[in-house]
């Protein structure tokens, strides 16, 4: 029972968490947790888990979503401000790797403003490019451009295996209430490599997930180990710029 208990006991306290204040988040979490034992005397604590599960999964997906659906259109000169243009050192040099490697076909997963479109014309580089992000406001925009951008989570992403040469996401995973679904996801639809820019780099510490309650996002650092357990056997080499570390992760079957 103790074991059972302290796994949903952290559930109770990562839900308290979306609440505004933090006295209102640790009289939930305690209020809550005083409830764990009866829960298990009745037994109903495997129904409650699941449910408790479910709603972890729903908060988190809709505080993130929110963000995006919310600040997108109006605070588009600061998005600009954070993600730079295409023309920026770490986006050349991700671009300059795509190129050499002659891949034809890459996702540009939280595309945002699909800056690495314009970067590939720039470059004179014919791949098809294709894009997914969760601001309707950003697809709607690269739609005008005649980009081929989907309205889509990362953590679902709408294609096949291995539909793309290259999947490349760019200080994306950091701004997720977790990372694992998305690794896990940018890996499957890659059919030669995922390329991840963290701003954040994974470290030897604990995951730590920090929530900004003004700006309502997410600025995690994770866990290194916990990451390299989800890629497994897949080979990786690592590339620090300015502030930046870009992790190239090619798939097992293609080294």
């Amino acid at each position: 029972m103790i074991t059972e208990t302290i796994g949903l006991k952290k559930k109770i306290y990562r839900i308290s968490y979306y609440f505004p204040y933090n006295s209102v988040r640790i009289i939930i979490g305690k209020v809550f947790t005083g409830f764990i034992v009866v829960f298990y005397y009745f037994g109903i604590y495997y129904i409650v888990n699941v449910l408790i599960s479910e709603i972890i999964i729903c908060m988190e997906m809709e505080i993130d979503y929110n963000w995006w659906e919310k600040y997108g259109a109006n605070r588009i000169n600061d998005f600009k401000s954070w993600v730079g243009d295409y023309n920026t050192d770490v986006k050349t040099e991700c671009r300059k790797h795509v190129i050499n490697k002659k891949y034809e076909s890459i996702l540009d997963c939280g595309a945002g403003l699909c800056s690495e479109y314009n970067g590939y014309i720039n470059d004179s580089y014919n791949i098809k490019y294709s894009a997914i992000d969760r601001c309707s406001y950003f697809v709607e925009l690269g739609k005008k451009q005649g980009i081929d951008i989907q309205l889509a989570d990362i953590e679902s992403i709408p294609f096949n295996d291995e539909s793309f040469d290259v999947v490349f996401a760019k200080e994306v995973l950091e701004h997720l209430p977790y990372y694992n679904k998305a690794l896990k996801e940018m890996i499957r639809v890659a059919k030669k490599e995922v390329v991840i820019v963290w701003f954040l780099p994974p470290d030897n510490q604990v995951d730590i997930i920090r929530y900004d309650e003004k700006e309502c996002l997410y600025h995690n650092t994770y866990n290194i180990d916990g990451i390299l357990s989800i890629i497994g056997n897949h080979n990786i080499s690592k590339h620090n710029i300015e502030k930046n570390e870009i992790w190239f992760i090619t798939k097992e079957k293609n080294f």
